[in-house]
């Protein structure tokens, strides 16, 4: 069997993953940039948004929160066409049962290399108070500025991106206590799992704004400190960032056990992927 994986720079670390677990299954995996229509065999795609050339035969494996996003008729049209559509969210497959689409729920749960920090550093010696990774817009902004002012208002470094990918990103998390997880939306949010599980099992203390998707709500629930209102964030990171640093490696440590023995590894899910490609010449 072939499968080309089309590249997306968001799930690094599972394409990464899928490439070599795959092969257990006899499944020779490439990992492609830009797509050939005239191969015929098999295509793995998550960003089907992204792309205007689609390949003749692809399984899409779709992270997109769909009931909130504004995506194009088009998008409904190819994602329509695809072999087979595979969803991290039942609400999203919900969603697109209603249009009379159906898709397989696979969720997105932990795998080995999602640990990208091999050895965390203890909490004493990490530089950065919080961090929050992600697209800003207004609603992020705004809720993440009295934060801002609280640190430099106690002389507390942060980081706050859009952009950190790789050994950037590995790099500031080995030296950050807590990850601030905000939505981009305000409604009919499902909880962005593919940030906070590698937080998790990076041993940094993650606060979360809770979601409407109650499957991952669930999931993590005593893995994370939940907010029921962004004006709740302040006093939480207070409560936290003052608490002493052996307490907050035992909290990171306990968090981590957690989540590990409530949630399956994602090798559970593979042959619901394997089961969906079909062997087609190239």
């Amino acid at each position: 069997m072939i499968l080309n994986i089309v590249f997306c720079k968001y799930f690094t670390h599972l394409i990464n993953y899928l490439q070599r677990i795959l092969l257990k299954y006899d499944i020779q995996v490439c990992v492609i940039k830009e797509i050939d229509i005239t191969v015929l065999s098999m295509h793995l795609i998550f960003n089907l948004r992204d792309l205007i050339d689609l390949p003749q035969n692809y399984i899409v494996y779709n992270f997109e929160q769909l009931e909130i996003s504004n995506l194009s008729d088009l998008f409904y049209i190819n994602l329509n066409n695809a072999h087979k559509i595979l969803d991290y969210s039942l609400n999203n497959i919900q969603f697109l049962s209603s249009r009379n689409i159906s898709a397989i729920h696979i969720p997105y749960t932990w795998f080995p290399n999602l640990k990208t920090i091999s050895h965390p550093i203890p909490m004493h010696e990490r530089t950065n108070s919080f961090m929050f990774i992600g697209n800003m817009n207004k609603r992020r902004v705004d809720v993440l500025r009295p934060l801002h002012k609280y640190a430099k208002k106690h002389n507390l470094q942060m980081f706050i991106s859009s952009n950190c990918w790789v050994e950037y990103y590995n790099s500031i998390s080995s030296t950050s206590k807590i990850s601030i997880n905000l939505h981009f939306y305000d409604n009919n949010t499902i909880l962005e799992v593919h940030r906070i599980i590698p937080n998790i099992l990076n041993k940094i203390i993650v606060i979360t704004e809770r979601s409407n998707d109650s499957f991952y709500d669930d999931m993590l629930d005593n893995c994370v400190t939940w907010i029921d209102s962004v004006s709740d964030l302040e006093a939480k990171f207070n409560e936290l960032i003052n608490m002493k640093s052996d307490d907050l490696d035992n909290l990171a440590n306990e968090r981590l056990y957690t989540l590990l023995n409530k949630t399956k590894i994602f090798d559970s899910n593979i042959h619901l992927i394997t089961n969906s490609i079909s062997y087609t010449n190239s």
